[in-house]
């Protein structure tokens, strides 16, 4: 009975889940196409090259703080010590951040872009910490809403960004800005949490050791896209980078969908596996494997049919030249959104360690196919490795979280035969 009347209000966080993620992409992929259109894919790559720089150190500085928030049934940690550790470590991050310019001789244009997406992401961190509260008491219709406010007005900001400066760092302010007004004078100010922070090192310790093997497989995920855009800025420029970074957008609808199931279902599914109610756990995760699955599936069709003419139209023809890059684009973007379902079980099942070994192999098995597949076969072997990668992330989480089951399942065992 308990779980019959939850289940409205489960469908009804999924779809604002889906709403506002979904609106939120749709403005980030409309930032992307206004670089393409009043700028040059030169611009999108430098504008990629940012984001592929400061993704995997915000991402491994975040801790996935948000993931511990959220399956935190017990309350472990209070609010204000989750955002004391991501104000601290998004500190920490921009100041990884200047050292990697100055260690890689990032100079000029690209210098600026990069700082500036670092000063967005940073803002975009301490959000999360926000969004992940109302997350944990399931309050996903307002994290739709600061969604959606966020998104359409960074588009605003990034078109005047580019028309007032000319370049990608232009764009990239624009969307700085808007995300820290929105973080000093929307999120904060209106959450229904007190805005206290608190440094308790003991437990901030414990916290940091908690989250230091899911930032650091955080980190890897998004070294495992990335390091492909890294051999073809060094390979091809930036010129190629951008016609990549674009058509690499296109699974970015069956991401977000993916991503607004998984958040809405990650505290739903930690309750289930701490219940030992294994049989809807497991059903819920197939229910979202099977709509990745239709995704991923339908996303070929439609790009199979009117491929060329749907990317001449929405980036250009420089783009839609590029028709074959995009189609095994697609298919990996399948792969990895069911690769992600299995990532957010692995979480609401907190097997957290794991995760680190296993990104780490994902990710040299990446960098040694872009190493030999990106200058042989150029934007095509890049694509090719996006899929092998995503492939052995699919098979790894599976074969990590089959296993987690049936340990569960002997210790629940052995502990029944104790007893008795």
């Amino acid at each position: 009975m308990g779980a019959a009347i939850q289940t409205p209000r489960l469908i009804a966080n999924t779809a604002w889940s889906f709403t506002g993620s979904t609106l939120y992409a749709i403005c980030q992929w409309a930032m992307l196409v206004l670089l393409a259109k009043l700028g040059n894919p030169r611009m999108v790559g430098e504008f990629a090259l940012g984001l592929a720089v400061a993704a995997p150190v915000f991402l491994f500085a975040n801790l996935q703080l948000r993931a511990i928030q959220t399956t935190d049934v017990a309350g472990e940690f209070s609010f204000a010590d989750y955002l004391g550790m991501r104000i601290a470590t998004s500190a920490a991050a921009l100041l990884m951040i200047l050292g990697v310019i100055v260690v890689s001789g990032y100079r000029g244009e690209m210098a600026q872009v990069i700082l500036a997406v670092s000063a967005a992401k940073a803002f975009e961190s301490v959000s999360d910490i926000f969004h992940g509260d109302l997350q944990r008491r399931e309050k996903m219709d307002r994290i739709a809403q600061y969604l959606t406010a966020k998104g359409l007005l960074a588009v605003v900001a990034v078109a005047a960004g580019l028309k007032l400066f000319g370049n990608a760092t232009g764009a990239a302010l624009g969307m700085a800005f808007v995300f820290g007004t929105m973080l000093l004078l929307v999120e904060s100010r209106f959450s229904q949490t007190p805005r206290a922070i608190r440094w308790h090192w003991p437990l901030l310790r414990k916290l940091g050791w908690m989250g230091l093997p899911l930032g650091a497989a955080m980190m890897l995920i998004s070294l495992n896209l990335n390091i492909p855009r890294y051999f073809i800025g060094q390979s091809l420029g930036p010129y190629a980078l951008g016609v990549f970074a674009a058509l690499t957008y296109l699974s970015l609808a069956a991401t977000t969908v993916v991503n607004s199931m998984g958040m809405a279902a990650t505290p739903r599914l930690a309750r289930y596996f701490a219940l030992g109610e294994r049989e809807m756990f497991q059903r819920t995760l197939l229910h979202m494997s099977a709509g990745a699955a239709i995704l991923g599936i339908g996303g070929l069709a439609v790009l199979s049919i009117a491929g060329r003419p749907l990317l001449a139209l929405v980036y250009g023809k420089p783009y839609a030249d590029h028709l074959d890059v995009a189609l095994l684009v697609i298919a990996a973007g399948g792969i990895s959104c069911l690769a992600s379902v299995l990532g957010y079980g692995m979480t609401a099942a907190r097997c957290f360690r794991p995760q680190l070994p296993l990104f780490a192999v994902v990710a040299a098995i990446t960098l040694a196919a872009a190493f030999f597949l990106i200058p042989r076969y150029g934007l095509m072997g890049a694509a090719a490795a996006q899929l092998i990668s995503a492939a052995a992330q699919m098979i790894g989480s599976a074969g990590i979280l089959a296993f987690h089951f049936r340990t569960q399942r002997a210790v629940a065992l052995s502990m029944l035969g104790a007893a008795a």
